[in-house]
């Protein structure tokens, strides 16, 4: 296939989305998340299109007529057509648009793949999903095309004059340019690998947000790469593998091109991204074991794990059963001085307002001294009649009626609400029917405190484990005591897909970027405890990590674990806790210079005089 091949954009894009989802569990091959991104580059970088290939992708011109009349309609134009508005200048001139397209295909293949794991709820949902999210990746592909792409003229080699039949290396290496192609590819990696942390960012707010699986998550097996999350946060983690990417395909490119004239270069580039993941790890094993806890708070928790399938759960002639379920495995596995009984998400089949649920909870209670902690949904009926539903946390001792409780603060998308479902009709047509109504979402960080031993709870609920700006809320005043994360999820939904470990492996990092523990129950899944490093828990240091799983290793069971956790009493708050996602920020605010500097220069040297019109010319001459 030669080089200039229309074909070859669109099967690198593909090469790189499925690399990519390669990353992930359930194949875990993390390694690859070094090399995924080299076609994708390859092609935005190197790849000249044929004569007569279009310049400018039109999309308001392929929407429905019904659809580009409207107000989204016009949203969802703009940006695309506006990418070579903002870009355009000399021989990039065209391949914004272009880029979006390559990059959106990487992102499309990767998402589908994935979140394949949603077809068990909604299948629109997955697809719809998929191309929403494709867009960022199609984003990093018109910067990547255009801002980010390395100018082929600083690379250019001049071939040495030999003095002997030998070649003198010492003038080939000399001159003032010597450190030019190394600084440029350094410039180059940095804008892409900034515009790459901005756009995770974004993406874990924008239409309230789903950062799931950011480039970081992929790293979540290799401990000592990923200390670095509680400075500058899981998204601005994505920041080392794009710069290292970048650099490296850039090396290998000059290689290949100063090798064959016999003039190499000094590789600055190359040896910046060596440094930096040495860096990276060095603070990872210094963070790993200098870090030493004081005093600390022993609490001795049960994780209950009912492994009840979703169509027992929502057959109410069945869910009864789940009762004697629950009641039994915590009863077989209750043992002296426990302080803490854990159930997962809404494993009842009853709301809170129903009489047998206080009934039944007390009966609980009444099996020993200790809290429970379970999932439930909340209703709350108001004056005119209709009424609230939560998805809700309760701790509790004694007795139901004295409780506490945490209100779900971030839902699922097509999850537990339907995005836009007034305004955007399309979405209450295509999924109005899975989803007849919303949960609301609680409005206040509600920390649950243990009585005794005096420990402080940040509750979770179901994908909120995934968001550290969440999380970060119950921390970023400091001067608190000793806290543990808990996630309470019911995975069941997906049935033994991956998600399940894409959860725990996204959970993980809260604890990296709060350096505090965590435990999770599932309703079926990964009930499991989580060290402040992102390790599975165990107290016993034996190697075993601390999961609820049976004899063959899988976490799809029922019964209850026991964990014996050593909370820190004078918890270290971190400069993401204290900052947020400051680095992701500051890589956007470098970003936007960037571009005003690029759309400075374009209009300079294409002529700032001369009339222009978006998305007219369609043809190269």
């Amino acid at each position: 296939m030669a080089w200039n091949s229309p074909y070859r954009p669109w099967i690198a894009a593909i090469l790189s989305g499925v690399l990519l989802a390669l990353c992930y569990p359930n194949w875990d091959r993390s390694q690859l998340i070094w090399v995924w991104q080299a076609p994708l580059l390859l092609v935005l970088w190197f790849y000249e299109r044929p004569k007569g290939a279009l310049l400018r992708w039109r999309l308001a011109s392929r929407l429905p007529a019904k659809l580009r009349d409207t107000r989204w309609g016009r949203v969802l134009s703009l940006p695309v057509l506006g990418v070579d508005w903002v870009l355009a200048g000399g021989e990039n001139q065209g391949r914004g648009a272009w880029g979006f397209k390559v990059g959106y295909l990487a992102g499309f293949v990767f998402f589908g793949i994935n979140l394949n794991w949603l077809r068990f709820v909604a299948w629109p949902g997955w697809i719809l999903l998929a191309a929403y999210l494709a867009i960022y990746f199609g984003f990093w592909g018109a910067f990547a095309a255009t801002v980010g792409r390395i100018d082929r003229k600083k690379l250019e080699v001049v071939a040495p004059e030999p003095s002997s039949s030998r070649v003198n290396w010492t003038s080939a290496l000399a001159g003032p340019d010597i450190w030019r192609p190394s600084l440029h590819t350094i410039w180059i990696a940095l804008l892409n690998a900034a515009c790459w942390v901005s756009l995770e960012w974004v993406r874990g707010w924008m239409l309230t947000g789903f950062g799931w699986n950011g480039l970081g998550v992929a790293l979540h097996n290799s401990p000592h790469l990923i200390q670095i999350a509680d400075v500058v946060g899981v998204a601005g983690l994505a920041f080392l593998p794009v710069y290292v990417i970048c650099a490296t395909v850039a090396t290998v490119v000059r290689f290949s091109l100063e090798i064959g004239k016999g003039a190499l270069r000094p590789r600055l580039d190359f040896v910046s991204a060596m440094c930096l993941i040495v860096l990276v790890l060095m603070y990872g094993i210094q963070a790993r074991y200098r870090h030493t806890v004081e005093n600390p708070v022993q609490l001795n928790a049960l994780l209950v794990q009912g492994n009840v399938p979703m169509s027992i759960r929502n057959d109410l002639s069945r869910s009864p059963d789940i009762l004697p379920l629950y009641e039994r495995l915590t009863a077989e596995a209750l043992t002296e001085g426990l302080d803490l009984v854990v159930w997962p998400e809404t494993p009842l089949p009853y709301a809170s307002f129903d009489e047998r649920v206080a009934a039944y909870l007390d009966r609980i209670l009444g099996l020993g001294d200790f809290h429970l902690l379970t999932g439930m949904e909340q209703v709350d009926f108001l004056q005119d009649g209709t009424y609230e539903v939560f998805n809700s946390m309760y701790l509790m001792k004694g007795s139901f009626r004295d409780c506490q409780s945490y209100q779900k603060m971030h839902r699922v998308p097509f999850g537990e609400f339907i995005p836009f479902r007034e305004s955007f009709p399309l979405f209450r047509w295509v999924l109005g029917r899975l989803i007849p109504g919303d949960y609301q979402a609680g409005g206040s960080v509600q920390r649950l405190k243990l009585m005794e031993p005096g420990v402080e709870l940040i509750p979770t609920i179901c994908f909120e484990d995934t968001i550290g700006g969440l999380t970060r809320q119950f921390v970023r005043d400091g001067n608190v005591g000793p806290q543990l994360i808990v996630n309470l999820t019911n995975d069941g939904w997906f049935e033994k897909s991956e998600a399940n470990a894409q959860h725990l492996a996204n959970a993980k990092f809260r604890s990296v970027e709060l350096k505090r523990p965590m435990i999770r129950c599932a309703n079926t899944g990964i009930s499991c405890a989580v060290d402040e490093f992102g390790a599975l828990w165990d107290p016993r240091k034996s190697g075993d990590p601390m999961i609820l799983v049976d004899k063959t290793g899988s976490p799809f069971v029922a019964g209850a674990l026991p964990v014996q956790l050593s909370v820190d009493s004078s918890p270290v708050t971190t400069v993401y806790a204290k900052h947020g996602d400051w680095f992701a920020k500051a890589m956007t605010v470098f970003l936007v210079l960037a571009l005003v500097r690029r759309w400075f220069e374009g209009r300079w040297n294409s002529g700032a005089n001369k009339p222009r019109r978006w998305g007219l010319a369609t043809e190269e001459p």
